[in-house]
C-alpha cells in the first residue's frame, strides 16, 4: 500500500510538472509572416527552408521567428531572389502568399476581371487569385482578400521568370500589359454595324476596295 501511494505521489507532481511547462510555454502561430518559415512542432522550432527544381531545401532550425528568416534570406541573396529583410534598394521585399484554403471571405463577389497581369477573382471563395504560366501550364501560387496584393505575388515569380511585372521597381524592368478578353472587338463592331443606317453600311463595304464607290439605299 505505501509504494502504490508514493508511485501515485511521484506521478501526481509529473504531471503537475508537465501542466506548468505547458503554461509557461505560449502557443506559437500556426503560420510565420515571413517567406521560407514555419513551425515544427515536433522540435518546437522555427524551420527555415527555400525552394529550388520543385523540392525543399532544409536551411535549419532556431528559437526565433526573425533568425529564420535571415536564414532564408542569406539563402535567397544567391539565388537573386527576394529577401524578408531588404539591405539596400536594390534587394526585392519578400511577400508571403496567401494560403490556398485559408475558408471564403465576407467580400462581396466581384463582377469585373482583375486589371492586374495574372490575378482573377475565384467566385467561391470570394478571393483574388494570383497564377502565372510556366511551360503554357497555370501555377496557382495563392489567394489574397487584396487585389494588389495578389498581383505583387504574381510579380514576385515573374521576376524570376524574367516576365514583364505589374509594379516596375526601376526601369530595367518591364510593364505588364492585360489582354482584353477575347471575342470583345468583335462584339463592338458588330454592335456598331447593327446601330448604323443602311446607307452608311454600305458605303463602308465598298471604301474597303482600291476605287472608292459611293452609293445610297434608301430603306423601305
Amino acid at each position: 500500500m505505501a509504494k502504490t501511494k508514493k508511485a501515485m505521489i511521484i506521478t501526481d507532481r509529473h504531471r503537475k510538472r508537465t501542466a506548468a511547462k505547458a503554461k509557461k510555454q505560449p502557443s506559437p502561430p500556426r503560420r510565420s509572416k515571413y517567406v521560407g518559415v514555419t513551425y515544427d512542432r515536433i522540435k518546437a522550432r522555427w524551420q527555415a527552408q527555400i525552394r529550388i527544381n520543385d523540392g525543399n531545401k532544409f536551411l535549419g532550425r532556431c528559437k526565433d521567428e526573425k533568425e529564420a528568416a535571415r536564414m532564408y534570406d542569406e539563402q535567397a541573396i544567391l539565388m537573386g531572389r527576394p529577401v524578408n529583410f531588404p539591405l539596400h534598394e536594390g534587394q526585392i521585399q519578400a511577400v508571403k502568399a496567401a494560403p490556398r484554403r485559408e475558408g471564403v471571405s465576407k467580400l462581396p463577389n466581384v463582377n469585373r476581371p482583375s486589371k492586374y497581369v495574372g490575378v482573377s477573382w475565384v467566385k467561391k471563395m470570394k478571393k483574388w487569385e494570383a497564377t502565372i504560366k510556366i511551360k503554357g501550364k497555370s501555377k496557382c501560387l495563392g489567394y489574397s482578400l487584396d487585389e494588389k496584393e495578389a498581383a505583387r505575388v504574381y510579380d514576385e515569380q515573374a521576376i524570376l521568370l524574367g516576365k514583364p511585372v505589374n509594379f516596375p521597381l526601376h526601369e530595367g524592368m518591364e510593364q505588364a500589359v492585360k489582354k482584353a478578353p477575347k471575342g470583345t472587338g468583335t462584339r463592338r463592331n458588330n454592335r456598331a454595324s447593327r446601330s448604323q443606317s443602311p446607307t452608311e453600311r454600305v458605303n463602308i463595304l465598298f471604301e474597303g476596295g482600291a476605287v472608292l464607290h459611293r452609293c445610297s439605299i434608301v430603306a423601305l
